[in-house]
């Protein structure tokens, strides 16, 4: 769905996720990221953004199943976020912003 309009970066848990975002940074226009990730968190590494005046212009979408999470990742800097479950039309709309 999204790979034929745009490149897309993978990664298994939040640090190596870090790790791309931090290479890939000048050629990156979206993140979208799952809250929960192994060795390093969706709100973490969303606050590590944030915090960051390179990587703060990335916009990001949080995916979230948790009631109330939303608000925290709007509040931690999320551009956006899409409720689990979801279908490839959720992703579509946000992806092209």
């Amino acid at each position: 769905m999204l790979s034929d309009l745009y490149e897309i970066k993978f990664a298994e848990n939040g640090a190596l996720a870090l790790e791309i975002i931090r290479r890939e940074k000048l050629k990156l226009s979206l993140v979208i990221l799952d809250l929960h990730m192994p060795e390093l968190d969706g709100s973490s590494l969303l606050k590590i953004l944030h915090s960051d005046i390179e990587l703060r212009r990335i916009p990001v979408i949080v995916l979230t199943a948790e009631k109330g999470a939303e608000v925290e990742s709007l509040r931690l800097g999320a551009a956006d976020f899409i409720t689990k479950p979801y279908d490839a039309p959720d992703v579509m709309r946000f992806s092209r912003g």
